[in-house]
């Protein structure tokens, strides 16, 4: 909650007390009210008490929070510190132990957390419990001994609605009071702890099966209760483990749905050296002219998209391989959402993210690309070279048109600001030239070898992408405000959960960086990927440009 709002709901809230006890020493003072009146002078008084206690609360939050968010950015810093010095460890534990203590240290840094253990919030307990106890020592009173009150004579107007209405703001108060009291009732058990009491360390990991062990220890344990007769004493303790026997289910039952879903729309071969993630860099040629004077950056989505959807329209017949395919790619980019929200901190991508976006909402509800029916152009039973070429010239068209047509084009200061389907259109383009001049006569011919040449480059794209994915995973533990920091955690163990085994084989692959930052964007390892390549071509001069590879470390497993 803002500063303003915290502000504004503590002037409402003062109104309202204010309200309410103008109007009770009014009734009192008119003799409207003429029983309870030492009971009604309490709760007016802790009233006023519980006000000022929520005032000097929320005056000390403001401040609370900036110095929770201080404290946190100085322990973030030395947690990071002791994290990058482990390195014994496998990267998927020292990641679980690293978000571990950030979930520790954002749960502790909570405004929610703190503010209720304070000694503000802790008293305030204590007065609501004691304005519960009032209310129940007066409703006890008029029923109980009802010879001590005069009240009036002859039955009301109101009849049952009176004891409805007096049901209802009990139970409300006994709910409201439940929080309040419960921390109180806590702080004085961690200020005064009995000597007897033991403390147990439980690992954050084995809390389900503690809790296992205890039902089962219930279960075991015979019931303290003075049954006379066998039958009755045996109908209970049935009773009792078939209850115990509920509750061990459906823990456990919680338990595995719990357990870590692996990502499966990828898998690595088995080979030996690693050769790079080659299709980040085919996938676009620098020999395609461009259609503008400057070429957009590339988001990690954008080429996934493109090349899918290209991969549709070349599919010929054989569908089900189009639609494995469509799956493993709507798998990768939730990852991919997740990395380039996190990593892309100057949000200079966010058009082109918006752009993979839309594009691909056609592609998978519609087969659609814009406005064009790839399985459409599957079918005619044309020639690979003529499909591709269709599509390039389609999105040339595209691209002139709304170059032409489109006033924020025109305004535009950087290609990135173009308009959504400009930068879809012209990575059509640069793709679909790059796939005619980059493939030979006997590739393109065969549907087969195309399909797996795209599949190659989006699983290529996919992994290079999926290798910043535990950058991503720190960086969504404290990318956030303080009050959102503790679920964001918990977003990132589960992503965790999710590609633990993917993070396990990249972690056995070798950047060609020692910096991990310089991969987080395409851009960024295209140029790193091409400087290497200069350098190994000056080495081997033999190399050539156009061989492609479609043997790759990482593909898409659609068998």
């Amino acid at each position: 909650m803002e500063t303003k709002e915290l502000m504004m709901n503590v002037v409402a809230l003062g109104i309202l007390v204010v309200t309410v006890i103008v109007n009770v020493c009014i009734q009192l003072g008119t003799g409207v009210i003429y029983v309870f009146w030492i009971e009604h002078a309490v709760i007016m008084f802790l009233m006023v008490v519980l006000f000022a206690i929520l005032i000097s609360s929320s005056l000390a939050i403001p401040v609370t929070k900036s110095y929770l968010d201080l404290k946190y950015n100085k322990k973030f810093k030395v947690a990071e510190k002791e994290c990058s010095n482990s390195c014994n460890t496998s990267i998927t534990r020292k990641l679980r132990n690293d978000l571990m203590r950030y979930w520790m240290m954002a749960h502790t840094c909570n405004p929610q957390f703190v503010t209720g253990r304070l000694a503000t919030c802790i008293a305030s307990g204590a007065f609501c419990l004691l304005g519960a106890m009032v209310l129940a020592e007066a409703i006890l009173r008029s029923y109980l001994m009802p010879w001590c009150f005069t009240f009036c004579n002859g039955e009301s107007d109101y009849r049952w609605s009176t004891t409805l209405i007096l049901v209802t703001q009990s139970v409300a108060v006994g709910g409201g009071t439940i929080g309040p009291a419960l921390r109180w009732f806590i702080a004085i058990k961690f200020m005064c702890p009995k000597k007897t009491n033991k403390s147990y360390k439980i690992g954050f990991s084995s809390v389900e099966k503690y809790w296992v062990q205890i039902l089962r220890q219930l279960k075991d344990c015979p019931l303290n209760l003075r049954i006379s007769g066998r039958h009755g004493r045996k109908l209970v303790h049935n009773a009792k483990n078939k209850a115990l026997d509920l509750c061990i289910l459906i823990q456990k039952a919680m338990n595995g749905g719990k357990e870590a879903t692996q990502i499966s729309y990828t898998t690595f071969g088995e080979t030996e050296s690693f050769e790079g993630f080659e299709g980040v860099q085919k996938f676009d040629s620098e020999q395609v002219p461009s259609l503008d004077f400057e070429e957009p950056p590339n988001s990690w989505a954008l080429p996934v998209v493109t090349l899918t959807s290209i991969a549709i329209a070349i599919s010929n017949t054989d569908f089900h391989p189009v639609k494995e395919l469509i799956k493993c790619v709507n798998e990768g980019l939730k990852y991919i959402r997740v990395i380039e929200n996190n990593l892309d901190i100057k949000r200079d991508l966010t058009n082109i993210r918006k752009a993979a976006e839309v594009v691909w909402a056609g592609v998978d509800l519609h087969y659609r690309w814009l406005d064009v029916e790839l399985l459409e152009m599957a079918v005619q039973g044309r020639s690979l070279k003529d499909i591709i070429s269709e599509l390039s010239d389609i999105a040339k068209n595209k691209f002139m048109e709304l170059r032409k047509n489109d006033v924020s084009f025109c305004l535009s200061s950087s290609p990135s600001k173009w308009p959504l389907k400009v930068l879809a259109a012209n990575s059509m383009y640069r793709i679909c030239q790059t796939l005619l001049l980059t493939t030979d006569n006997r590739s393109i011919d065969c549907s087969k070898v195309m399909f797996e040449r795209l599949t190659a480059m989006i699983s290529d794209v996919i992994g290079a992408c999926l290798t910043n994915l535990q950058l991503a995973i720190t960086m969504e533990c404290h990318q956030s405000t303080i009050e959102q920091r503790e679920e964001c955690v918990r977003h990132a163990f589960h992503l965790l959960g999710e590609a633990e085994k993917i993070l396990e084989i990249l972690s056995c692959q070798q950047l060609m960086s020692s910096n991990p930052q310089k991969f987080a964007c395409i851009n960024e390892w295209r140029a790193v990927t091409r400087e290497k390549d200069q350098q190994h071509f000056k080495s081997s001069p033999t190399s050539s440009d156009s061989d492609f590879s479609i043997s790759s470390d990482l593909y898409l497993n659609i068998d």
